[in-house]
């Protein structure tokens, strides 16, 4: 898990792409705007999205369905009751998928 202070964001899309190439461990760099992280730039899909409902699971979601829902996809962000913005970023490694990345909004 690493803390929301230490995330590796980037700042806007344009300069997601590069700042990806710089951190080759992280294959989704969530971008902030305004203390907000909105969107994500995925790596291998070499495209930007903004973070959607399906992007996100309840942080009191199971262990046992969290194990289903990362063999699923390969990352997720999830919703902390209170928070206003993402805060960690938690890494799934599965060997048939790309690293994975979860995220506490």
């Amino acid at each position: 898990m690493v803390p929301r202070e230490g995330l590796t964001c980037a700042p806007d899309a344009g300069s997601a792409p590069q700042i990806s190439a710089q951190h080759p461990d992280y294959n989704v760099i969530p971008i902030e705007r305004n203390g907000r992280l909105t969107d994500f730039y995925d790596r291998d899909a070499h495209c930007t999205r903004a973070i959607s409902v399906g992007d996100l699971i309840e942080a009191a979601t199971g262990i046992g369905d969290l194990v289903d829902i990362l063999s699923q996809r390969a990352f997720c962000f999830v919703l902390q009751r209170g928070d206003r913005g993402l805060r960690s970023l938690f890494r799934s490694e599965q060997p048939t998928r790309k690293a994975g990345f979860l995220c506490d909004l």
